[in-house]
């Protein structure tokens, strides 16, 4: 009677009320954990099943089996002491599609339980190679920070994970079964994922604990895929790879359970869980068919995971509509070859498919979150796909340094994909890293660090390429490791609301870390000064030409100019100097000068006209343009031209044979209608698309990371005018206009260079402030300086009012006594000329010494 009674109160617990019982033991199940029980339990189950169903008791002892089935109106009943022994011998589990199933395998039933408080017993190990950890591979550490040398371990096998052997799959599969209960009972060291739910409805799972050990692969908690209306509550789950899944997959790997039936996924909450993995804790997609949505997280801990929580858009099916609440999250970094690396929140969408549109993830909802780890949140999607409209009040973000760092700190995991280079790769690490988005907000919240002395760990946040981004009533700083830096990084990015001191970024996001330096000192310098430029400054003098390096300002003034310019034209034809008979060897050797001493190089490039074989003035004709993009009639051909311009720039190394930064300023003056590029020779939009070009092919493929991209237009009446061509804010960093004083001896003439510059500077400061861009005059003087007072009374009243970062004066030529714009020796502007650059506006080489230690 006490045994009824016992039963009739876990039925009613369970839910549901079964009129008859089943003992295994009456059915000849031995309890001994020797002889295969496999068959005298199933004859229980089937038995319980014809008679309309019940509950299957399984008494305390140890019983061996293989693959069970489950039938519909059937609870198979834990009794305390009770143990599920997954048998060794791979013949006695039941091949489901292309794989093994392990100790249950139900699907295509309803009204199904698992309960009591019973163990599972995978063997797991049992499984494994104990003495063999899997590392990551060679062709994939080649995008890693510490190359050969990422994740490695002195001796034995660290985080794991061991290789396997032949193993059974998922361990206790339901497939396409309704009103399943599972409660109560433990699973411990499943060889495989511990527990599948598939393309189910009305799944109810309660008090399960889950311990598998830590150092076996793909050993999952519970995935939940392609299923509805489940309920997960009151779990503690530790598992050697993803504690929880929901996805939507209809076919993985021709795992067993898989049906391919094309239903969503939605309606799922998960709450009061403890969590522990060495993959994600949480898992939210893949490689999905089925869309996802509607899912609720509250009241998880997430502690000593390799990451937090994880969504993956990978294939079609996308997610929406997701919801945290009062979420604990610690990661650390681990060693093996297992996906994440510290990250506590990653939400990417990239491709992972060759064939398919990808989904999207929207609509994703933070409150009330803690984040204690060893890397960044991240929250990133390619160009084709879409994440959009992601919230965290409420938060509080903490990242340390921690003891791993050497072996696998500075990188960023987003496997699975297939985008080249964005898959496992080295990274700045920020507490918050963001690309490629659309309404982000940060409402409430404080980001710290620990003790950081890496210089990888970089800004409190840092997002790129963000429409509409909000970080509202928020504490935060730059790292420890980088004081100086800004708390917010900004690039591309639009839409912004921010109560935190931000700092914009270099178009390439793969920029040497001398170029980022540059870029940020030419933003910190525009509270300092106005540096002065010069063309061809050390290339040759007036009326003089040197192999050897001269100066006519250093010869006047007792310094260089801040900032060398020079110019490329005929590189593209593979000449050996350019259109002012500069070599190109001399120039890389003058460049390397202006660098070592602390100087700024920008480069032009009057490129000939590609159609005719004319000059860059060469405009007879309106089609060059076009006849250079894809499709174009000279499209390949210019790509080798590019590839001439990207040799050079990759070859531009200082002393010690390291890279050094450069601004480069491509077809420029387009507003007027001098060179084959100009207004009235191309489009709008064939300009813009010339830009592009240009930016993707060096950067993109010819992986050309040391220049900051400058568009200059020449002189200009209106904004409307300065943007019409303007490519974008991804494809420039700094933002100028060419103006020259055509002076004919009158008032006029003065009057209206004044005027144009004063217009030019207010349109350009304006805009470059709006799009975080850095603004410059790229070029401007006087012919011959018929004025002597050009410099004091002309040019500096002109300047002075605005922050821009350089002026740059045209060259002094070495053939042409009436062709200079910076006083020689002995010329009558020269006392003028030093009474200017001694002005603590204007910046000469000497001024900037520390403006490539900005970061």
């Amino acid at each position: 009677m006490k045994k009824i009674i016992v039963t009739v109160i876990l039925l009613m617990i369970a839910g549901r009320f079964f009129a008859s019982t089943y003992n295994v033991l009456d059915f000849g199940a031995k309890p001994d954990g020797r002889n295969l029980a496999t068959t005298a339990i199933q004859k229980t189950i089937d038995f319980c099943a014809a008679q309309g169903g019940g509950v299957v008791i399984v008494p305390t002892g140890n019983y061996l089996v293989g693959t069970l089935n489950l039938r519909s109106n059937v609870e198979f009943h834990f009794e305390h002491g009770a143990r599920l022994i997954a048998t060794t011998d791979l013949s006695n589990y039941q091949k489901h599609n292309d794989e093994l199933a392990g100790v249950f395998y139900t699907e295509d039933a309803s009204h199904v339980a698992i309960t009591g408080g019973g163990i599972v017993f995978g063997q797991g190990l049992e499984f494994m190679y104990a003495d063999s950890a899997k590392v990551i591979g060679h062709d994939d550490r080649k995008w890693l920070r510490q190359g050969d040398d990422f994740r490695k371990v002195s001796n034995g096998v660290g985080d794991g994970p061991l290789y396997p052997k032949e193993r059974f799959h998922q361990m206790i599969v339901f497939s396409n079964c309704t009103d399943v209960v599972l409660s109560d009972f433990a699973c411990i060291d499943a060889p495989y994922w511990t527990f599948l739910i598939v393309h189910c409805n009305g799944v109810r799972v309660s008090g399960l604990r889950i311990d598998n050990n830590l150092l076996i692969p793909n050993s999952d908690g519970l995935d939940i895929i392609s299923s509805s209306n489940v309920n997960v509550s009151d779990c503690n789950f530790s598992c050697g790879d993803d504690a929880i899944v929901l996805a939507g997959y209809d076919w993985h790997f021709g795992d067993p359970g898989f049906k391919r039936i094309n239903r969503p996924s939605h309606h799922i909450n998960i709450s009061n869980c403890i969590l522990r993995s060495r993959s994600s804790a949480i898992r939210i997609g893949g490689w999905d068919q089925n869309p996802m949505s509607d899912y609720f997280f509250s009241n998880i801990i997430i502690y000593e995971s390799n990451a937090g929580i994880n969504f993956n858009v990978r294939d079609s099916g996308g997610i929406e509509n997701v919801f945290f609440n009062n979420i604990r999250i610690e990661t650390r970094l681990h060693t093996g070859d297992w996906w994440g690396n510290g990250e506590p929140i990653r939400i990417s969408a990239m491709r992972g498919v060759p064939d398919h549109k990808l989904g999207v993830i929207r609509n994703v909802f933070f409150n009330h979150i803690s984040c204690d780890s060893e890397n960044a949140i991240v929250l990133l999607s390619s160009d084709e796909s879409a994440l959009e409209n992601v919230s965290f009040t409420n938060f509080d973000f903490h990242l340390r340094q921690g003891a791993l760092d050497d072996v696998a700190g500075g990188n960023i995991d987003l496997r699975p994909n297939i985008v080249d280079g964005k898959s496992f790769y080295q990274s700045d690490i920020p507490v918050v890293l963001i690309e490629h988005a659309k309404n982000i907000r940060f409402d409430g919240g404080t980001i710290t660090w620990g003790d950081m002395t890496k210089p990888y760990y970089t800004h409190a946040i840092s997002a790129s390429d963000v429409d509409g981004l909000k970080i509202l009533n928020v504490s935060g700083s730059a790292s420890p490791s980088n004081p100086k830096m800004a708390p917010v990084l900004l690039k591309n990015c639009r839409n912004v609301q921010n109560t935190l001191p931000s700092l914009p970024a270099p178009v390439d996001s793969q920029a040497t870390s001398e170029t980022k330096s540059l870029f940020a000192g030419l933003l910190n310098y525009l509270d300092k000064g106005i540096m002065l430029a010069h063309q061809d400054d050390t290339a040759y003098g007036f009326n003089r030409y040197t192999r050897k390096g001269y100066s006519d300002i250093k010869k006047v003034a007792g310094d260089y100019p801040a900032v060398a310019g020079w110019d490329l034209g005929h590189i593209e034809n593979g000449a050996d100097y350019n259109l002012d008979s500069v070599y190109f060897s001399d120039m890389k050797l003058r460049m390397r000068e202006v660098y070592e001493r602390g100087g700024i190089n920008t480069l032009s490039w009057h490129v000939d006209n590609i159609a005719t074989g004319g000059s860059a003035w060469d405009c007879a004709l309106d089609t060059v343009v076009r006849s250079v993009l894809p499709g174009g009639a000279n499209h390949a051909r210019f790509l080798t031209e590019l590839d001439r311009l990207a040799a050079f720039f990759n070859d531009l190394k200082d002393s010690k044979g390291k890279s050094f930064p450069v601004l480069f300023r491509p077809y420029h003056e387009h507003t007027g209608s001098w060179f084959w590029w100009g207004a009235q020779q191309c489009t709008p939009d064939e300009y813009n698309r010339l830009y592009r070009m240009t930016v993707r092919y060096l950067r993109d493929e010819k992986n050309v990371h040391n220049l900051l991209y400058s568009f200059s237009s020449a002189d200009i009446s209106t904004e409307q005018e300065f943007i019409e061509r303007y490519p974008g804010d991804e494809w420039v960093d700094i933002v100028g206009f060419d103006c020259y004083f055509s002076d004919d001896k009158t008032d006029a003439s003065l009057a209206r260079y004044r005027q144009q510059m004063d217009i030019g500077l207010n349109i350009v400061t304006s805009f470059a402030s709006a799009h975080n861009k850095i603004p410059a005059i790229t070029e401007t003087g006087l012919e011959g300086l018929g004025r002597s007072n050009y410099f004091t009374e002309i040019l500096l009243p002109a300047i002075e009012p605005y922050k821009i970062s350089y002026v740059l004066l045209w060259r002094n030529a070495w053939n042409r006594t009436d062709h200079f714009y910076a006083p020689y020796p002995g010329h009558v502007s020269a006392p003028d000329f030093i009474k200017f650059i001694n002005h603590s506006k204007i910046l000469m080489n000497k001024d900037i010494s520390s403006i490539y230690k900005s970061l």
